[in-house]
């Protein structure tokens, strides 16, 4: 019960720093890394360590995707 409680506070919680990290200039770095974190803590709420497990690494290599599709594009325009 514990567990869940805090699990709980912390998926929100990082929903709410993903939230507030948007209008940052480096918001594509610490967006998904929170949103990860929230999701994983979700997925602990309702016990299912597994989809948690099974996602973490396609979420990681998609969000490695993303952040050096971006950094290219940032690079290329200035």
């Amino acid at each position: 019960m514990l567990l869940s409680i805090l699990n709980s506070v912390f998926c929100v919680a990082f929903i709410l720093f993903a939230y507030v990290n948007l209008n940052d200039k480096d918001s594509w770095l610490w967006v998904p890394i929170y949103m990860v974190a929230s999701i994983c803590c979700g997925f602990a709420i309702f016990n299912l360590f597994i989809l948690s497990y099974t996602l973490l690494p396609y979420l990681s290599i998609l969000f490695m995707q993303s952040s050096c599709f971006l950094l290219k594009t940032e690079c290329a325009t200035g």
